[in-house]
């Protein structure tokens, strides 16, 4: 894939955020350089993968924007027979990660859907993913897609869920805030780009505390709800059927 630098809002001003074939070029920069800890998130969740996916199940990366959490699950599994389903709703994203998908020598049975994740039936998933895709869904919508999820899960089904999350307490919101700006400084981002992003991505990314996510996740049906990682501002949380 031709992948390139994100200089998206080297200019500042920007319409709002949208994943299309402009942002699909350089996602894989993008992220690496917004999202603290996202390597880390990757391998956190190969682990979650190796141990809880086994022959037969069915796992979901819902979101899946570039691929990179299929190809993290199925880099830690490649001993097992098992069915993935990535699904975006983006045709720019899609075409990359079937680009990506098809060039893996894997046993699994892969398969790449072209839809909104909200309007997809789930068949019996053992482990489902979702990585920073829950924070791009309409507030309103996300118990009812989670509560669906649940519900179509075996009694050891699992979801991995990643987010930006935000902090009931004031201080300690500015300083999360500061620390990701830092973050983003470090990377070489100028303040005219991260104020350009910040605008963009404004009534677009809507983040939740994790109090309510798991409030949330609990009202949807699942029994367990860990905080696994947390690398400032983002999270990743394990949500377990019983």
């Amino acid at each position: 894939m031709d992948e390139k630098r994100d200089t998206l809002f080297e200019s500042g001003t920007s319409d709002p955020f949208r994943f299309d074939e402009r942002v699909s070029r350089v996602f894989a920069d993008m992220i690496a350089r917004s999202v603290p800890g996202y390597g880390l998130f990757l391998e956190v969740l190969a682990v979650l993968a190796r141990r809880h996916i086994a022959a037969g199940d069915h796992v979901y990366d819902l979101g899946c924007s570039l691929g990179a959490s299929s190809l993290a699950i199925l880099g830690a599994t490649r001993d097992r027979d098992y069915r993935l389903t990535a699904v975006d709703n983006a045709p720019a994203m899609i075409e990359r990660v079937r680009e990506t998908l098809a060039n893996l020598n894997a046993p699994q049975h892969v398969e790449v859907i072209e839809a909104d994740i909200r309007d997809i039936g789930f068949e019996s998933p053992r482990l489902a993913v979702l990585g920073f895709t829950l924070q791009f869904l309409e507030p309103a919508t996300r118990l009812e897609l989670l509560r669906r999820l649940a519900g179509a899960m075996p009694d050891d089904g699992m979801l991995v869920l990643a987010e930006k999350v935000h902090f009931d307490s004031a201080a300690t919101q500015a300083m999360q805030t500061e620390l990701h700006l830092e973050f983003k400084r470090l990377h070489d981002y100028t303040e005219l780009e991260i104020a350009g992003k910040r605008q963009a991505l404004e009534n677009v990314l809507v983040t939740d505390t994790v109090a309510e996510h798991k409030a949330r996740l609990r009202e949807a049906g699942f029994a367990r709800v860990t905080l696994v990682m947390q690398a400032f501002n983002f999270v990743t949380l394990v949500a377990e059927r019983t």
